[in-house]
């Protein structure tokens, strides 16, 4: 039921156009277009570039390049794709329904079923085509989970080991942010063997991490991973910091992280400078998120240490292990918070969740139960399907980022090339306008008069003041530096309508 209802919830998405790093990885991509043997999906990185062509690259995910290239050859059009991509959503659903059930009775498994399901943060996994390789990776991740860690408690064997570490295998050939996967069966095994003291339990994470450290032994020997050659610190801050600042700077991604999923308004496609700050302080810009993120990650710990003494079951605290990498605890990715890295640490606090509403079901009766979760579920759905369709073209996707996260830099400057491509070179100028003031003010908070003048002044008269707005004490100055910044990321059209403006009156 749940995995059907997930399924029906992402059918208005099937009109949906390529966009974003769909073209990178579909359009553009030899063995998923056509140009090259499918089986070639294993000998190029995510992006298409074969393997002995490059030293490094960020993405290396076979399986799900398979899935597009089977697709592809049906049909180009990207309905195909999209309606791959609310199944697989669908099947993760009824997954974390199913597993739900073993900590939680059927009632309580089907409204945590429904409300992951429509939780507007997993939009972008399934709206955008690309953000499969994270539903795919949970998939056969969970999968691996539920065959190494039995039901009954009683220890897994061999046999179960094994195929939970091809389950594993292939996860990580989905997308690697399952990585920790044997440190989560590792958890739970620690808790089997402190309830009956029979070490077998440890079997299958011994394996799943010999998996897992082969596997990353032989990801680093024939592809490394790095930064893009075209990182922009902006993008994550953290990458830059270090000691308490770091630690400081996590706690608050962990804070974003609670606000998008709890509080979903604030979506949009990355979230960079500018949206998310890093803070540098214990008071100061940004410092509000790690304050909302460290009483978040002590329950958790204090949720692992009541699990050691038998009085929890640790889901919690396996939700802070899954929740590690995509939270750069491990290491720094190439954005500081991106929605579509929270579906696999999403399950677990689904898992969680469940596992703490089966205490409360005493209280919680009847029509008052029903209500509140068909509340919840509603209001959900509703924002999500409306998240859904503002993937429906790039410029679409761009827009709506920019009215939910204004100040975020990243999205402004794919938004004002999108502009441009469409011919709407005003609105085009106004948005490499606010982009260019940003990285001007990094690293300090983004706050200008830009943001502030774009609620309440139409935009002829903002385009006529922008050198003022952007803090230029001499006005012919301003026009001469924006046209050359202008230049120098390749918009000519703004750029000469920025030369056309400056020559006008004031």
């Amino acid at each position: 039921m749940v995995g059907v209802a997930a399924f029906l919830l992402y059918l208005p998405a099937l009109g949906g156009a390529y966009v974003l790093d769909d073209g990178r990885a579909i359009l553009g991509h030899p063995a998923v277009n056509g140009a090259a043997p499918w089986w070639e999906v294993f000998t190029r990185e995510f992006w298409g570039a074969d393997l002995s062509s490059i030293d490094w690259s960020s993405s290396y995910r076979p399986l799900t390049s398979l899935t597009f290239a089977l697709e592809h050859r049906l049909t180009p059009e990207p309905w195909l794709h999209h309606l791959s991509n609310a199944l697989f959503y669908g099947i993760l659903c009824a997954q974390v329904t199913w597993l739900a059930r073993r900590c939680a009775r059927p009632a309580v498994a089907l409204a945590v079923g429904l409300v992951f399901a429509v939780l507007p943060i997993h939009v972008e996994n399934v709206a955008s085509i690309v953000g499969r390789a994270d539903v795919l990776a949970s998939i056969a991740g969970l999968a691996a989970f539920a065959v190494a860690v039995r039901a009954d408690g009683a220890p897994a064997g061999v046999a179960r080991a094994a195929l939970a570490a091809v389950l594993y295998a292939a996860a990580l050939l989905c997308k690697e942010t399952v990585a920790l996967l044997p440190a989560v069966v590792g958890w739970f095994a620690l808790l089997s063997l402190r309830r009956d003291g029979r070490w077998s339990h440890l079997v299958p994470a011994l394996t799943l991490a010999a998996v897992g450290a082969l596997y990353l032994a032989l990801r680093h020997q024939v592809l490394s991973v790095a930064l893009p050659p075209d990182f922009v610190p902006a993008d994550n801050q953290l990458v830059e910091r270090d000691g308490f600042l770091r630690l400081w700077g996590d706690l608050a991604v962990l804070g974003h992280y609670a606000e998008l999923t709890l509080v979903p308004i604030r979506l949009c496609a990355d979230h960079t400078y500018g949206d998310v700050f890093a803070p540098t302080s214990l008071a100061g810009a940004g410092a509000l998120w790690a304050w909302i993120g460290l009483p978040l990650l002590v329950a958790m710990v204090v949720d692992g240490a009541r699990a050691l003494r038998g009085r929890s079951g640790g889901l919690w605290f396996a939700a802070l292990i899954a929740y590690l990498l995509v939270g750069h605890w491990v290491i720094p990715l190439s954005v500081i918070v991106a929605e579509r890295l929270a579906v696999w640490p999403g399950v677990w606090l689904a898992l969680a969740l469940a596992a703490c509403c089966e205490g409360w079901t005493d209280r919680l009766r009847g029509r008052r139960a029903v209500l509140l979760v068909g509340l919840l579920v509603g209001v959900s759905a509703a924002r999500s399907v409306h998240r859904s369709l503002d993937w429906s073209d790039a410029l679409s996707l761009e827009r709506s980022s920019a009215e939910s996260c204004p100040a975020a830099l990243h999205g402004r400057v794919l938004l004002a090339a999108e502009e441009s491509r469409a011919g709407w070179h005003e609105e085009a100028l106004w948005d490499y306008a606010v982009a260019l003031a940003g990285r001007a003010a990094y690293p300090a908070p983004f706050e200008s008069l830009l943001l502030d003048a774009e609620q309440d002044t139409p935009l002829a008269e903002r385009l006529r003041t922008l050198p003022e707005l952007m803090g230029a004490r001499d006005r012919g100055r301003g026009w001469a530096a924006l046209r050359g910044a202008l230049l120098r990321l390749g918009a000519r059209d703004e750029a000469a309508l920025a030369e056309k403006l400056a020559s006008g009156p004031p």
